[in-house]
């Protein structure tokens, strides 16, 4: 009768059906950041709408995203943690002092919060002793009572969850081992199942099996038959996965990090909130269609409020969930009057349907016409004017060479009279006019350089950025092309 009763209720701990997903479409929220407090106003009507329009939406989406995809298994606070150890060793002292249904009772709520909130296991690899203590208390206690089936069950669970542990005997005596030894034998006469792991988005992920390290980036585990939780862990923290293993079935479940950290399902309406709108637009197409490929839903609607063409604007926009392309997406314009309900209807049915009203623009914002650059305000002070500074030391460069070189003319001049033949007379005449006019030139245009480098160093409105300038020359002219 024992192993009949065994038999039963290890096949019992297995035999639960797989969950059918959603066939409808889902519409979920996204945003850059926190929900904008004005959300409710424009956003709730919107999915008011599309949900009498067949899609699933609100608190009935997040409770179909924590039954059949993932559940959020927030980690425990360190006050948490230490609670929860407190009341296991409580729960087997009463155990060992007799107090059955209390320790039941004692240890049932501490294994319930063990499997709802898995990833501070995963993270504290030490209170993964007082799991031990507490599904061995639970098994025992049972057995004593006479409950054969929970006995077995919670034994079951330690073996899918222990699976490379031994019970101690000088902890815990010969009882647990033995009977741990008869549900192992039973499991094993069934076939058992394989759960691949795969991590999309983070190479790096850490992948965790009933709270025990199983690999890096992918896993592929063969397991006893029963239900699991998956938890990853990378450069993003992951959600929890309740997976079924079946025996001799292959069961794949698909990793995206980027997806869950950023899905939040605890408000009554299920949010994408990414870290800035970088992040936003490079990873939402691909997190919602990932959540809609989890319920079986063909299409998802991602709703959110961005800013378009410097103003705030509703954005509606449908997605294929295979493939996270968009297939449309319509806008309403928040500023400076929010959009009625007329407004918010009809971007619903373009939404759901394509059907546009065209007495409803959907579009986004025009971009409004960029005002003209003003010139900046802040004086830049004369000292640190460099053109300034290098058209006056350049022009007195210049002229100090202009004047050089007339006097060498001059000079010329004067040799030229004093000469004794008609060809060195030439020749010296041919020589004094060309530094002449090089001298003319060069102290002209010095004069000029030095006369400008002044001005502008004078100049009243000179300010930073006031715009580009550049020194321009003609055959007889020098000066300064640009914005002073």
């Amino acid at each position: 009768m024992t192993k009949r009763l065994l038999a039963l209720a290890v096949i019992g701990a297995v035999s639960i059906p797989q969950r059918a997903g959603a066939a409808e479409p889902v519409a979920i929220e996204s945003y850059a950041g926190q929900r904008p407090d004005d959300a409710a106003g424009v956003v709730d009507p919107l999915l008011a709408d599309l949900a009498r329009r067949g899609f699933l939406t609100g608190s009935n989406l997040a409770a179909r995203i924590e039954q059949d995809v993932s559940r959020s298994g927030e980690p425990f606070s360190e006050v948490e943690s230490n609670w929860l150890v407190g009341k296991a060793d409580a729960g087997y002292r009463a155990f060992q002092q007799g107090q059955f249904e209390e320790a039941v009772k004692a240890l049932g709520a501490v294994w319930a919060a063990f499997v709802a909130r898995p990833s501070t296991v995963a993270e504290k690899q030490a209170l993964r002793d007082h799991q031990i203590k507490t599904l061995i208390g639970l098994a025992l206690a049972n057995h004593r009572l006479g409950n054969q089936e929970a006995a077995i069950g919670h034994m079951s669970e330690f073996l899918r969850t222990f699976p490379d542990r031994e019970i101690s005997r000088a902890l815990y005596g010969p009882e647990p081992a033995e009977l741990a030894k008869k549900v192992r034998a039973e499991l094993e006469r069934q076939a058992t199942g394989t759960l691949r792991v795969e991590v999309l988005d983070d190479p790096g992920g850490v992948v965790f099996i009933n709270e025990r390290y199983v690999s890096v980036g992918s896993a592929d585990v063969s397991l006893y038959p029963g239900s699991y939780r998956v938890h990853v862990r990378g450069r993003l923290k992951g959600r929890v996965h309740d997976v079924i293993v079946e025996p001799g079935q292959k069961r794949l479940l698909q990793v995206r990090l980027s997806a869950e950290a950023a899905l939040n399902t605890s408000e009554k309406s299920p949010v994408l909130g990414f870290l800035n709108e970088d992040d936003r637009a490079a990873s939402e197409a691909a997190s919602a269609a990932s959540i809609g490929a989890s319920l079986r839903a063909t299409e998802v609607a991602v709703v959110g409020i961005r800013v378009v063409n410097g103003r705030r604007t509703l954005i509606g926009a449908l997605v294929a969930a295979s493939t996270g392309r968009p297939i449309r997406s319509g806008s309403l314009v928040m500023e400076p009057v929010a959009p009625s309900a007329r407004q918010l209807s009809a971007l619903g049915r373009f939404i759901a349907s394509g059907e546009a009203d065209p007495t409803v623009p959907l579009g986004p914002p025009k971009e409004p016409p960029q005002p003209r650059r003003a010139r900046a305000s802040a004086r830049k002070p004369w000292f640190r004017d460099t053109w300034g500074w290098v058209l006056v030391g350049s022009g007195l460069a210049l002229t100090g060479t202009g004047a050089g070189l007339l006097v060498s003319a001059s000079g010329l001049d004067a040799d030229a009279d004093k000469a004794i033949d008609d060809d060195s007379r030439r020749e010296l005449r041919d020589k004094a006019a060309s530094r002449g006019t090089l001298g003319t030139v060069f102290t002209a245009v010095g004069i000029g350089a030095v006369v400008v480098g002044v001005v502008k160093l004078a100049w009243p409105n000179r300010a930073e950025g006031a715009g580009q300038t550049r020194i321009a020359a003609g055959p007889s002219w020098v000066g300064l092309e640009g914005a002073f």
